[in-house]
């Protein structure tokens, strides 16, 4: 066992390294079209994209319900039945999500019949549909390459699939002006993927098959991840629902911009934790090696990267809006630095959520999922009540807070109290630079009065060089525990 675990670290360290490239790629393209897609459509258009996109995005955590999970968490994730059981059960799923989301059109349009671009929810969201009815086909083989950490193959495919969707998106909205170009993309982009989850990978293809004892198996592993998967798809996207009730489209167009901007660097390291953490923690319970041991090892480069890109958020992400948006959307900058706080308790809390999925206590997702839900609830009304949009804002800061301290009681139940001390130094460390960066970057924009451009590049750079000795040191460590 010890002569494997170098092995392990560096196959951690190279998909880290793969999986940033990937993530990043996307999350690149993605602000690009965002920032294209403002100069074709208007703002009300966001609003109704948020509602879609959410949709989306909740149809394909519900295509999953953990059946790839169960691939890279069980010891059986190499056979066959299990593989091409939960194949079966992946499209079976994905016919059901593709005929709800067809249903649900019109419901979602009469609800929000107050905003008038919501009356295309009615043909959107069957074409949006197709998605996930397209993704239930996907094979079980980028699953595989997953378990077993081989990220060099997943990496290139999710560049190809990322480029080629995005693409195809951007040209379509070029020609249609119309957000029907966004529902073909996202089934173009689909397909491809389906596509090259066949084509790409090494590996025998998935076949029908109803293999009793592995869905025994995957429905008992999948039980509390369908409750999670339903909870944590409210707590991502319940504020995209929850916005065009409360204000015009137009503030709740803009919203769905600074959300869209703060969930950038939770996405890449939620993915860094799902695709390189979780089966590494998986791995070492394998080798009956420690869980702590392997926490406290894995989570500093997520969590000083993620550190670096929230600091920037809340140091410059004003900035950012300033310069690559126009005047209308401008009102997002306000917006940005509340909800960074809460992409920032969300990365920190997905180090924990990766551990607990690994030792079998998907519950304890669902459970900080729902604490999170309840608070929004709770708070959005009073808050936007009194205090408009901000208010609605700081509802979700808090909501994000509260999930990340169940998070931790958790976590000192399950791993150890002292794996949170590194949470909350650089908790203060990430909090002090940002503060530091603004207020010498608030002075030197008042005393210059330099464009948003240089503004953005100045504050970026201080960023940079305050954390270039952490970020040095935590590569020190990852070659050093790799070698």
């Amino acid at each position: 066992m010890a002569g494997s675990a170098p092995g392990l670290r560096q196959a951690a360290v190279r998909g880290t390294l793969l999986t940033m490239l990937s993530v990043g790629v996307g999350q690149g393209l993605r602000f690009v079209s965002s920032v294209l897609l403002t100069r074709l459509l208007f703002e009300e258009a966001f609003m109704v994209m948020g509602m879609v996109n959410a949709t989306v995005q909740g149809l394909a955590m519900f295509s999953d319900v953990g059946f790839g999970l169960r691939i890279v968490q069980s010891p059986r994730g190499d056979d066959r039945d299990l593989l091409d059981t939960v194949w079966t059960l992946q499209v079976i799923r994905g016919v059901l999500l593709a005929v709800f989301a067809a249903a649900l059109g019109w419901p979602l349009a009469m609800l929000y019949a107050h905003q008038p671009l919501a009356a295309e929810l009615v043909w959107l969201l069957p074409v949006v549909g197709l998605g996930p009815l397209i993704d239930g086909f996907q094979s079980t083989k980028p699953r595989t390459a997953m378990r077993h950490m081989h990220m060099r193959i997943v990496t290139i495919v999710e560049i190809v699939v990322q480029v080629l969707g995005i693409t195809a998106m951007l040209l379509l909205a070029w020609w249609l002006r119309s957000l029907l170009a966004l529902a073909i993309g996202g089934v173009i982009q689909a397909a491809i993927g389906c596509l090259l989850s066949h084509v790409a990978y090494p590996g025998q293809g998935n076949r029908f098959r109803w293999h009793r004892e592995s869905v025994r198996e995957v429905m008992t592993f999948g039980s509390w991840i369908l409750l999670s998967t339903a909870v944590c798809f409210l707590a991502l996207q319940v504020d995209k629902y929850a916005m065009p009730g409360l204000f015009q489209g137009d503030v709740a167009g803009v919203y769905v911009i600074a959300a869209n901007l703060a969930v950038l660097a939770p996405m890449v390291m939620g993915r860094i934790q799902s695709s390189i953490s979780f089966p590494l923690y998986a791995r070492v319970l394998d080798r009956r090696l420690s869980l702590e041991e392997a926490v406290e090892r894995a989570k500093p480069p997520v969590l000083v990267l993620g550190g670096f890109a929230i600091a920037m958020l809340l140091a410059a992400g004003g900035s950012l809006v300033l310069w690559a948006y126009d005047s209308r959307y401008w009102s997002a900058a306000a917006m940005l630095p509340w909800l960074a706080i809460g992409a920032w308790f969300s990365i920190m809390e997905g180090n924990y959520g990766a551990a607990f999925l690994a030792i079998g206590r998907s519950r304890y997702i669902a459970i900080v999922q729902i604490v999170k839900v309840a608070t929004y609830c709770a708070l959005l009304w009073p808050l936007s009540a009194a205090y408009g949009m901000h208010g609605a804002v700081l509802a979700m800061a808090a909501s994000d807070l509260m999930k990340f301290a169940a998070t931790a009681v958790l976590a000192s139940r399950t791993i150890s109290w002292r794996v949170l001390g590194s949470d909350l130094r650089l908790s203060a460390f990430v909090g002090a630079v940002a503060l530091v960066v603004t207020l010498v970057g608030d002075r030197l924009a008042a005393w210059s009065e330099w464009p948003s451009l240089v503004d953005l590049l100045v504050r970026a750079a201080m960023v940079g060089l305050l954390f270039l000795p952490l970020l040095l040191r935590t590569l020190r460590q990852v070659r050093g525990r790799s070698a």
